[in-house]
């Protein structure tokens, strides 16, 4: 019998929970409104689909990017109130924060 080999990386909860952060996959600040969320969710599965995804705008762009089924469900957590509170203690405010800017150049590179 063969063994499946798991990556590290994707066997590890923390960086799990980073890959599947909603306000990562949908790349929306936290203060975002339902109304965003959605249209950010169609813009980001419509370039899945036609295979056009950029890891560009992604502030953590060394993850996998999301498929469809985590952007959608992403949708679904945001416009719960108290999931939404749970990612929000779980993501970077990096407009809040004073050194946000700096932050984010780091997650980049």
């Amino acid at each position: 019998m063969n063994e499946v080999q798991i990556i590290p990386a994707v066997a590890s909860p923390t960086i799990d929970q980073f890959c599947r952060n909603p306000f990562r996959v949908l790349r929306l600040p936290l203060n975002c409104t339902t109304e965003e969320v959605v249209w950010a969710a169609e813009a980001l599965s419509a370039q899945t689909v036609a295979g056009m995804a950029d890891a560009a705008s992604d502030p953590l762009p060394w993850l996998a990017l999301p498929d469809n089924v985590l952007i959608w469900e992403s949708v679904s957590c945001l416009e719960e109130p108290l999931r939404r509170l749970v990612e929000e203690q779980f993501w970077f405010d990096f407009r809040s924060d004073p050194h946000g800017e700096l932050l984010c150049a780091a997650l980049v590179t």
